[in-house]
């Protein structure tokens, strides 16, 4: 029995005779088959025995029924986007081209534990919700945890620092209320959030802005380590999340994730581009990395490092943002969240410049700073 109202359950069949589904019975043809042999219209006629004027009509109604349909210019796509701001205007100019992040896209935010990524992911959750004179998008936000979930004191003390901004603006409402936070305990739910919760929040509470924390948490715990079939699951795992979010976003949201990093292990980290048009490949993937990865060569002490998820992650995301701390340690020699030189850059993106940023956390979040 054919399965093109299983697979194409929108498919206008109104030029479509009851007989040539009776054909495709009999022919056992199924939706794939018949999308195949599309390409030569003599072995369909022949193997389902009806016109080719009724086998056409059929298969330009599959094909409306299955290609996406595109804006036929980028200016048409252009105008759907929109932006809001990051909570400063300083950090927007520098690395957002004056106008914050933008919806309809993946935003990915990589950096080492306590450099600051849930600072600004929490930032972010409170500028989406300013009104749009003052560079927000009046919407809500959605915060899906998968670790220690949402700090709730950071996410009240940037409120009301953007209420004493805004003090005499009676149109600013921004609230911890309108933040609606989820959290993860594993793998599949996550997968059912994402998948079948999702969308229809977005659509029913108003959202601009959907926050997750972290993309890798879940899968580096239940990836049953780098044996072939597990890494071939995880990638399966990988592609159907960047299907779920991409969905979020063609909602008209902005998607945000914050990722993890792996140290970058291996004698040849430690040469330079010279060095490696000398002695190496110049398409090794050692070299390739540092054109996507935020990190390049040791810079002093600090050993380069590498996003968590690989490339199959990596070509997921439009944009992809690189928090970085030097000098972590005090005076004591013992790690430290409170000193170092933080920096933020672009490293790719669809619609950014590479540019770098110093930045530093404050009460209202993560802010410019001149270095």
């Amino acid at each position: 029995m054919t399965d093109v109202s299983q697979i194409v359950p929108t498919l206008d069949v109104s030029r479509c005779s009851e007989q040539l589904f009776n054909s495709f019975d009999e022919a056992n043809l199924q939706c794939a088959d018949i999308a195949a042999l599309s390409e030569t219209m003599g072995q369909l006629t022949t193997r389902l025995r009806r016109p080719a004027d009724e086998i056409n009509g059929f298969v330009d109604a599959l094909r409306a029924s299955t290609v996406p349909k595109r804006p036929q210019k980028m200016s048409d796509f252009a105008k759907e986007v929109e932006y809001f701001t990051s909570g400063d205007s300083e950090l927007d100019r520098c690395l957002f081209d004056g106008r914050g992040i933008g919806t309809r896209s993946i935003t990915e935010l990589c950096g080492a534990s306590g450099v600051g990524k849930s600072n600004f992911l929490t930032q972010l959750c409170v500028g989406v919700q300013l009104p749009r004179l003052f560079g927000g998008l009046d919407k809500n936000a959605i915060y899906i945890s998968t670790e220690a979930g949402l700090e709730t004191r950071r996410l009240n003390e940037m409120v009301r620092a953007v209420r004493e901004q805004h003090a005499h603006s009676p149109e600013v409402t921004v609230s911890a209320g309108r933040v609606f936070c989820i959290t993860c305990s594993d793998l599949e739910s996550q997968e059912h959030i994402l998948t079948y919760q999702l969308v229809h929040a977005i659509r029913t509470r108003n959202v601009g802005l959907v926050v997750l924390d972290s993309i890798a948490s879940h899968y580096r715990a239940e990836s049953g380590g780098g044996q072939g079939s597990a890494t071939s699951r995880r990638t399966i795992d990988l592609l159907r999340c960047e299907a779920a979010l991409r969905r979020a976003a063609r909602a008209g949201c902005a998607v945000v994730v914050a990722n993890q990093v792996t140290d970058l292990f291996g004698s040849e980290t430690s040469l330079s581009p010279r060095d490696y048009e000398t002695h190496g490949d110049v398409f090794a993937l050692d070299m390739q990395t540092r054109f996507y990865s935020g990190w390049k060569w040791p810079d002093g002490d600090e050993r380069p490092k590498l996003p968590a998820m690989g490339q199959i992650w990596a070509s997921s995301v439009d944009t992809r943002l690189v928090m970085r701390r030097q000098g972590m340690e005090d005076d004591d020699g013992q790690p430290s969240s409170t000193v170092g030189r933080r920096t933020m850059a672009v490293v790719f993106s669809s619609r950014l410049a590479p540019h770098e940023a110093t930045v530093e956390i404050w009460t209202g979040g993560v802010r410019y700073c001149q270095a």
